[in-house]
């Protein structure tokens, strides 16, 4: 992990960004002088004595004993962290409790059918609600294997609750998507010679409008709950495109959706055994 990454992810801990050098820089040294810690973290001299008392305060370091001039010992990375995240937790769920009863309380003058969403995190924490919010049924097709590891935990929780998944692929490698055999529904060509069904298949994956629009249509994933809300995820050609993605509550729309990629589905496995025959 690089330098920034540890900053980053100690300042989503509730560290500020000099507390969080500050303490990375005592992991690295050991112990230090206030001195010490700013030539080797960039923290402003005039600040970091700010910085550390700080630090003490909230339980991340301590002053050694005798000496002269004072230095600082970082609290070992297992119980430090554990105690920042132990109060992250108790904060988070402190706030959902209070702030899910207040948007329970409210009333929605109107609701909305479709949105989109935008990067990465967006993304996730829809695709995450979408799979919480779940009932019954959940249906998900994609080639994505990243995306769908990014959703596991959520997944198992799903199907803790007795929500039937169907998880549908295509034309992968089924050694890759093994994690999710309890409830995956694999259609593989791998085994399927004819280069005419391999053709079909990627003249059905590659719509030519998508990719002269930079979409890459193999990284193209859906999501439905229930027959009642979608999530249609889109991804660009370029590494550096932003992803986006629309989400749909409307289930005439919906089922439309699903009945597109399950006509889609069968017809490739009618297919794929017609030449098989």
């Amino acid at each position: 992990m690089q330098s920034e990454d540890i900053i980053t992810d100690l300042m989503r801990l509730g560290l500020h960004r000099n507390e969080a050098k500050a303490y990375k820089t005592l992991i690295a040294r050991g112990s230090a002088s206030a001195r010490s810690v700013a030539d080797n973290s960039g923290i402003p001299r005039s600040k970091v004595y700010e910085v550390l008392y700080s630090l003490e305060n909230k339980a991340m370091v301590r002053r050694k004993e005798g000496a002269e001039p004072v230095e600082f010992i970082p609290i070992n990375p297992d119980i430090a962290i554990g105690y920042l995240e132990e109060k992250v937790k108790k904060a988070a769920h402190s706030a959902k409790a209070i702030l899910t009863e207040l948007a329970n309380d409210r009333d929605d003058e109107s609701v909305e059918l479709v949105w989109t969403v935008s990067g990465e995190d967006q993304i996730q924490i829809a695709a995450m609600s979408l799979i919480e919010g779940a009932e019954n049924e959940l249906f998900i097709a994609t080639r994505n294997l990243q995306f769908l590891r990014s959703l596991k935990p959520s997944m198992a929780n799903a199907k803790q609750k007795g929500v039937n998944i169907q998880l549908v692929t295509l034309g992968v490698d089924s050694e890759d998507f093994s994690e999710f055999k309890h409830y995956l529904i694999l259609l593989e060509l791998k085994e399927v010679r004819s280069e005419e069904i391999t053709a079909t298949l990627e003249n059905l994956l590659r719509d030519p409008s998508l990719s002269e629009a930079g979409w890459d249509p193999n990284q193209l994933s859906i999501m439905v709950a229930d027959n009642k809300e979608s999530l249609g995820i889109f991804r660009e050609t370029s590494e550096h495109g932003k992803p986006w993605a629309l989400h749909i509550k409307s289930p005439l729309i919906v089922i439309f959706q699903r009945q597109v990629i399950v006509s889609l589905m069968a017809a490739i496995e009618r297919m794929i055994g017609k030449f098989l025959d």
